[in-house]
């Protein structure tokens, strides 16, 4: 299963190489869901890491304010397909802050979040 910006099917390239890289345009076809369907409503979630190559972006921009109060802290591996703050800025405008920060250079990084309250 792929984590994406909604419910129903993805493909990811499963070939030698690619990394798992999620494409959208060819490979093996997985179902796909989004952030609210995988934490179930009324739980939580202590430490929620996103390492999904590059579907960080759509997944955040697409994650209710519900979804994302129900997590606590969030460890998000960055790739250069989109720019940073296009993951943070769901972030930060639910509560989350960047605790720490990681530039694996091109573009590439590793950011942990938390709420004040935690």
């Amino acid at each position: 299963m792929a984590l994406g910006p909604g419910s129903g099917e993805a493909t990811i390239q499963l070939d030698v190489g690619s990394q798992f890289r999620h494409t959208w345009l060819s490979g093996h076809r997985v179902a796909m869901t989004p952030l609210s369907e995988l934490i179930p409503a009324g739980a939580t979630v202590d430490l929620l890491k996103i390492d999904i190559e590059g579907a960080e972006y759509e997944v955040l921009k697409s994650a209710s304010a519900e979804t994302l109060q129900r997590v606590h802290r969030i460890v998000l591996e960055f790739h250069p397909n989109a720019p940073q703050d296009e993951a943070i800025g769901p972030l930060t405008s639910n509560g989350f802050r960047m605790r720490r920060y990681q530039d694996d250079g091109e573009g590439n990084g590793l950011g942990w979040f938390d709420k004040e309250h935690v």
